[in-house]
């Protein structure tokens, strides 16, 4: 699969809707997927866990700022 980003609306607000992430396989992260809701829609999202590893595997430096913080709603 290409590694394509969708976007919709403009920053602030834009949303991003990736095909694919480095550091997460899709068919693990997809049954331990969180649902929120907006607007009266259900919407499935990364679960805590795999938005750890997306973040670590990217290795930049604010998502090494996000995984101390997601890290300690961890524990």
């Amino acid at each position: 699969m290409l590694d394509i980003v969708y976007q919709i609306g403009a920053p602030p607000q834009r949303i991003d809707i990736l095909t694919s992430i480095s550091g997460v396989n899709f068919d693990d992260a997809w049954p331990e997927r969180l649902a929120i809701e907006i607007d009266g829609e259900m919407i499935p999202v990364i679960g805590l866990k795999h938005l750890i590893a997306n973040k670590i595997a990217s290795g930049r430096d604010k998502d090494r700022l996000d995984v101390e913080i997601l890290g300690k709603r961890i524990d």
